[in-house]
Formats: structure tokens, C-alpha cells, sequence
């Protein structure tokens, strides 16, 4: 059995005790405080606006034309202002045949979407 060198270890050791109690307190602050921060940013990171669409195009016989836009995010959502637009793909580019304007300030009809939730009655 061979005896393991100990002339790393006790290097590491003198480093440690150079170091003194103030500065291994700053390195253990430095690791807390970035632990913190990357917590505190993942939260803000769930916690941003999100909105999802789906949608069902149909005839009137069977139901008719419906979207439907929902609100997984923690904040409130008040949608006043959105268009529709039907688009043609082409090759390398895409070509806008229609496009229908529900934001009109003469008929204003904001849509209040709470948060975690989807409007009824869209």
C-alpha cells in the first residue's frame, strides 16, 4: 500500500489558511447571492406575458369559425387592438391576401383575459 501525497493537500490547506475567515465568508457570500439572483431570475422568467392561440376554422353548419386566445401567465392581459390575416406561402416569401381590422375606435370592444385563464364567449 502506498502512501498518498500529502504535499497537495497541505498545499491546499495553506491556501485556504492565507485566505483567512474574511475571505472564504466573500466566496461563500459571492455563491449564496448568485444562487439567489439565478432563483430570482428563473422566477421572472416564468412569471412573463405569454399568450397561446388556437383556432378552428369550420362552416356555419357546424359551428362556425372560432379562436380562441388564452392567457397561462401570471399577470392580467387586456387585448384591444388585433388583426387577422390570411397568408399565402410562395417559395421563399409570403404574400398577405386579406387582412381584417378589429381595433376600430368607433367599435371598440376590449377583451379582459385574467390571469391563468381564457375569455368566454370568443
Amino acid at each position: 500500500m502506498t502512501q498518498p501525497d500529502l504535499s497537495l493537500i497541505q498545499e491546499v490547506l495553506d491556501t485556504i489558511k492565507s485566505i483567512g475567515l474574511t475571505g472564504i465568508l466573500g466566496i461563500w457570500g459571492a455563491i449564496i447571492s448568485t444562487g439567489l439572483c439565478s432563483l430570482k431570475l428563473l422566477d421572472l422568467w416564468r412569471e412573463r406575458l405569454q399568450l397561446s392561440t388556437t383556432y378552428n376554422f369550420s362552416d356555419p353548419d357546424h359551428g362556425g369559425n372560432e379562436i380562441i386566445i388564452q392567457n397561462p401567465s401570471k399577470p392580467p392581459v387586456m387585448i384591444s387592438d388585433w388583426e387577422l390575416i390570411w397568408r399565402k406561402k410562395r417559395l421563399f416569401a409570403t404574400e398577405t391576401t386579406e387582412t381584417l381590422d378589429y381595433g376600430h375606435p368607433d367599435d371598440r370592444r376590449d377583451i379582459n383575459i385574467g390571469a391563468y385563464d381564457a375569455p368566454s364567449g370568443m
